[in-house]
């Protein structure tokens, strides 16, 4: 009887499964952030027309806004994924950087206001994957396993708890996983 050894599971496929695996996991969690940054957007954007009834013709005002309500989206997902604060300011800027820096432009002239709202949008993309490219690894993990996952405190756990046998040992657990 003979054996194959080029069948799926061979050592030599499961690295490169492995690999595509996670950078497929990388590509949907860019593409995750970016649903997330128009949620926000369509979301908030109401709030803000509601709360400041002139922003539309305020074309600074209305970039940075915008910005804004694509970077709260984008941080509750991060957040949701269970990021840690870093990676998420990290990721805030990079979506604020290309505003700022076409601001320069728009404030002698150069660009219109449409130019600076298009520009800033277009860049924002390749700006996220540049910060995402720079932090693989926390980027191609599975959400459960995230190194920065947030742990509860020992306080929090202990006021969740009903006393109950076991709820100490409880609470001295999540105190030494932090």
């Amino acid at each position: 009887m003979t054996t194959s050894t080029t069948g799926p599971d061979t050592p030599a496929e499961r690295p490169a499964r492995s690999a595509a695996r996670k950078n497929l996991r990388f590509a949907l969690h860019f593409v995750e952030m970016v649903v997330a940054m128009v949620v926000g957007m369509v979301a908030l954007g109401p709030l803000w027309s509601l709360a400041w009834p002139g922003l539309a013709d305020l074309t600074v005002a209305s970039v940075l806004v915008m910005a804004t309500n694509m970077t709260i989206g984008m941080a509750a997902w991060m957040r949701f994924r269970r990021h840690g604060w870093a990676r998420i300011a990290e990721m805030s800027a990079a979506m604020y950087v290309p505003f700022l820096i076409l601001l320069v432009p728009y404030a002698f002239g150069a660009v219109s206001g449409e130019a600076l709202m298009m520009g800033g949008h277009l860049l924002m993309l390749p700006a996220m994957l540049a910060a995402m490219l720079w932090r693989h690894q926390e980027y191609r993990h599975r959400p459960a396993l995230s190194p920065a996952a947030p742990r509860a405190h020992p306080a929090a756990v202990a006021a969740a708890l009903p006393a109950a046998p076991g709820s100490r040992r409880a609470v001295r657990r999540a105190g030494r996983r932090r």
